[in-house]
């Protein structure tokens, strides 16, 4: 194996230790912050399948940044003409999308076949994403490139951006879907939880949903479409 894909392969081991650590901590994000509302939309606000792949795409973005620092400064990483990494932030997006959706095809097979989800299977499949995403995110960053850099990385920035919104909007308004639902306290919205601390407080829901079904799976959509596309058009390039 080369130098530069085991060096790859490290990091992206490390990456997924990463994530899973900070994914593990940040589920204690909301209440550890004093349940601050500007701060809802990076941590889960409650039980949620939604608000729990805030756990995955986060520290997804976050190793991203690592990675991105650490490739700009090594003369074996750092893309060139003569070699070096590619589709740095395309991979980091595939990662978190992959991530993101081995969770929600998970709870909705769960939910499908018993009509609700296991905590334990939850939490094994939110790892497995984690681990598919940085064993993606080598595969591709090891590869040739697989389409024009300027246009996939464009594409990357718009799915992050796109999913990013989603996040933040859907904290504070909430589609009418399960996928929304915290199952526990039947409510959806802004709950503020005791999972550590004064658990016999009472609890605070915001109930309502104030979105139609369509508007929450938009992005998870034209995410999988952006991504597909790109694919696609990089295999035909590289056809010529």
């Amino acid at each position: 194996m080369e130098a530069k894909k085991k060096t790859l392969l490290w990091l992206e081991l490390a990456g997924f230790v990463f994530t899973v650590v900070v994914g593990t901590i940040m589920h204690f994000g909301f209440e550890l912050s004093g349940f601050s509302r500007t701060l809802a939309w990076l941590f889960p606000v409650n039980e949620s399948p939604w608000e729990h792949l805030k756990l995955s795409f986060y520290p997804v973005v976050f190793w991203g940044l690592v990675m991105y620092a650490i490739i700009r400064r090594s003369p074996t990483l750092r893309p060139s003409a003569h070699g070096g990494v590619r589709n740095v932030w395309f991979a980091r997006l595939l990662g978190a999308y992959v991530a993101v959706m081995t969770t929600v095809v998970s709870w909705s097979l769960q939910y499908w076949l018993m009509g609700r989800s296991v905590l334990a299977i939850d939490i094994g499949m939110m790892y497995a994403g984690l681990l598919a995403a940085a064993l993606l995110c080598r595969l591709l960053l090891a590869a040739q490139q697989i389409g024009d850099a300027r246009l996939l990385e464009r594409c990357a920035v718009a799915g992050f951006a796109l999913l990013l919104a989603a996040f933040v909007v859907f904290s504070y308004r909430v589609p009418a879907s399960r996928l929304w639902l915290d199952r526990p306290y039947q409510a959806y919205g802004i709950i503020e939880g005791h999972l550590l601390f004064d658990r016999h407080l009472p609890s605070q829901v915001q109930h309502a949903p104030t979105m139609p079904v369509f508007a929450g799976f938009a992005p998870l959509v034209i995410v999988g479409v952006l991504l597909a596309a790109c694919f696609v058009y990089g295999r035909r390039r590289g056809t010529r």
